[in-house]
């Protein structure tokens, strides 16, 4: 459901229950506030890889 997304989404760019490493980054659509642009960062990429 939503919220687990949400919250799954928020644990993830925090870097929690992932040892403090922020996998990924979240920013909020400028032409519509309801949404928000989610990508990987360098860590999340560099984990990507070696999966």
């Amino acid at each position: 459901n939503e919220k687990n997304v949400a919250t799954t989404i928020r644990r993830l760019e925090e870097g929690r229950d992932s040892g403090d490493v922020k996998l990924i980054k979240v920013k909020q659509s400028k032409d519509d506030k309801r949404f928000k642009h989610i990508w990987l960062s360098a860590k999340g990429k560099a984990l990507v890889k070696r999966l």
